[in-house]
């Protein structure tokens, strides 16, 4: 296989990259939650046993309890979007098979507009994108019901501390609850993150996590337009002296600059390089 050379090699660590970033920033919301979690429990345990409603530990708790309603929603909405994400990389990974038909096609069609080095370039592209596609959908296969379980392993705990707030309040405890999906086994089969048919071939916000699956979604973007530019047209390949004007060629093109021998494409839009 050829050696894919810099900085088209930063393409096909994209999945991974997205990925491993998603499954740290679930790790630490999740890791966040338990801690809170613990110091509740270990809170509403030291309560004594004549303690009113009004005492200002009661306050405190009541106010940790909602904070942790708030962060098991949150955790939870997390979920989905690995499902998005998975799907954007089983998009990708038949987007790269595409590519390498395409590219196969215009080889065969039109060998001087598609000449063999380019054509490696993007064959090894496609060979590498699938394969770290693939290995990212291994990793995210396990982590929601990993996650899940472990979200469920709070709801006795957290249980009992709302119980014991309301025998002390006479039941007034602002509405201070498990969330109904946490109480049942989710009916949601996670088994098809994975598509066999593809196996030959500081605090953390939720705009982090979009964040990755943007990452993703726009590399799909790219690869999507790649393709449609390989089917319409063999890519061409420019060469002079200096950087090129963003206005030359068309996406999927590529330039070298001969004074460097720098390698700018695949071209992503028809405005930049």
């Amino acid at each position: 296989m050829s050696a894919i050379v810099p900085p088209l090699d930063l393409i096909p660590k994209l999945p991974g990259k997205a990925v491993s970033l998603t499954i740290k920033q679930i790790d630490k919301q999740t890791d966040k939650l338990l801690t809170a979690v613990n110091a509740t429990i270990t809170d509403s345990v030291k309560l004594p046993v004549n303690i009113k409603c009004d005492d200002p530990r009661i306050k405190k708790i009541k106010k940790q309890l909602t904070d942790i309603q708030k962060q098991l929603t949150t955790v939870q909405e997390s979920i989905p979007k690995i499902q998005k994400t998975a799907d954007s990389l089983k998009a990708v990974v038949g987007t790269a098979i595409g590519i390498k038909t395409a590219i196969s096609i215009a080889q065969l069609s039109n060998p001087v507009t598609a000449p063999l080095f380019i054509a490696q370039q993007l064959t090894a592209i496609q060979d590498a994108t699938i394969v770290n596609a693939i290995e990212s959908l291994k990793q995210f296969a396990d982590v929601p019901v990993s996650l899940t379980s472990k979200l469920q392993t709070v709801v006795p705990p957290l249980t009992a501390a709302i119980s014991k707030l309301s025998a002390i309040c006479n039941g007034d405890v602002d509405n201070l609850e498990i969330p109904s999906s946490l109480l049942s086994d989710s009916d949601t089969d996670y088994n098809d993150l994975v598509t066999t048919e593809f196996y030959n071939e500081k605090n953390v916000s939720q705009s982090d996590l979009d964040g990755r699956s943007d990452l993703i979604e726009q590399l799909l973007q790219q690869q999507q337009d790649l393709l449609t530019s390989l089917n319409e047209a063999p890519s061409k390949v420019y060469q002079a002296s200096g950087a090129p004007a963003d206005d030359l060629g068309k996406i999927g093109d590529y330039y070298i600059d001969l004074d460097t021998q720098t390698i700018y494409g695949p071209k992503a839009s028809v405005t930049s390089w």
